[in-house]
């Protein structure tokens, strides 16, 4: 009988092993890294030296940038199969997300062509780093080389959020819609496909897919925060506000829930509180530039404060302007990804814009192309200092 009961156990913790196994790969699939990080750590809780389950964990942790968990889930794969292709893989792609990328994006298209099988996970990894260097062109591209092998859910949705960057909404909306066809339990996508379909004032079939969501996924805070939007648009501002204040309670202040409240407030005819929440937004995403705008509409109304509006004013038609000239530096260094004066003004744009650790990239990357660029070594010395 207790050996019964032992095999018996031994099964469920099996069963559920594999159970979550299967449930962190589909999250994983889905870009729900988080979600897929507890539920790789259920699975090795029972098979701890299981070969699949700590490649899978280093995938994983590779998107989360923890990198050194990443390399103890490969030393584990090496220990219980030694050095397997995948995991040859896997340590190139880690290295790459590390900053190698350009020393190793040949050897790595190379290796998408000659290896079919293991091709997805490459091109994965480059649009992963294109989109973190909002080098949006060629993560486009990569995603339309691997819908043209067949369509794919995850890469549908991946496509359209990278045409928002590209400020291409009917393309989108398009690759959302597909991506729900495919697999209509795709939560993220219908998001989207709301949020677009609201900001076309499409107000219907925005309602009718925000039912959806809120029969499938009631708990979720993007879609609280889709209501208060949509009973803003209907004036119900008091119901809207109870639906912000309960995203706000429920973890983080989010700088989009922040700017709404400060809209909601606005719209109440209370310009103060409105003030409050947009520099609360500014703070936690201070390249909203929007939110500056906002906020010099609520100074301008109250009594005394026309000369604050003016400066606010200003700082916002800065901003816009700064952000529309990354995009064009950015759309130069896609055309010609290995120019060195084309990266060293990359790099200097990112000095200037305090944000030395992405301006040592394109420095670095100028420097390997021509190491006697004296500019370069200047721009790269005072990115060091401001570690």
């Amino acid at each position: 009988m207790i050996v019964f009961v032992a095999l018996l156990l031994w099964a469920g913790s099996y069963w559920w092993a594999g159970h979550f196994l299967k449930v962190a790969q589909y999250s994983c699939e889905h870009f729900r890294y988080d979600e897929a990080h507890r539920n790789i750590n259920k699975c090795l809780a029972v098979w701890p030296g299981d070969y699949r389950a700590n490649l899978l964990a280093a995938r994983i942790c590779r998107f989360r940038g923890d990198y050194v968990q990443a390399e103890n889930h490969l030393a584990a794969c090496v220990k219980r199969q030694g050095q397997t292709g995948d995991v040859d893989l896997e340590w190139v792609l880690l290295r790459a997300q590390k900053g190698e990328l350009p020393d190793l994006e040949y050897q790595l298209r190379k290796w998408a062509y000659d290896s079919p099988s293991q091709s997805h996970l490459i091109w994965e990894g480059l649009v992963f780093y294109y989109v973190k260097e909002e080098r949006f062109l060629p993560a486009y591209d990569i995603l339309e080389k691997c819908l043209a092998a067949g369509p794919h859910g995850p890469t549908f949705f991946l496509r359209g959020m990278v045409s928002l960057k590209l400020a291409a909404a009917k393309s989108a909306m398009g690759d959302f819609r597909r991506a729900l066809e495919l697999d209509p339990d795709f939560w993220e996508a219908r998001v989207q496909l709301v949020e677009l379909l609201f900001g076309e004032n499409d107000l219907d079939e925005g309602r009718l897919h925000l039912r959806i969501l809120q029969q499938a996924q009631p708990h979720r805070p993007e879609v609280w925060l889709l209501v208060a939007r949509d009973l803003f648009q209907k004036g119900e501002l008091n119901d809207a506000e109870k639906y912000l204040d309960k995203i706000l309670q429920a973890g983080p202040a989010n700088y989009l829930v922040l700017f709404e409240r400060g809209k909601l407030a606005l719209q109440k005819g209370q310009p103060a509180k409105a003030e409050r929440w947009f520099r609360q937004a500014l703070q936690a995403e201070p390249e909203m530039y929007t939110a500056r705008y906002s906020l010099y509409l609520c100074l301008r109304q109250q009594a005394g404060r026309e000369k604050e509006a003016q400066g606010e004013l200003a700082k916002y038609k800065e901003e816009a302007q700064r952000l529309d000239r990354r995009q064009e530096i950015l759309k130069e260094v896609d055309r010609k990804p290995y120019d060195p004066e084309v990266l060293v003004q990359a790099g200097e744009f990112f000095v200037q814009s305090q944000q030395h650790s992405r301006a040592r990239q394109y420095l670095l990357r100028a420097l390997r192309a021509r190491p006697d660029h004296e500019k370069a070594r200047k721009l790269l010395a005072i990115a060091k200092n401001e570690r």
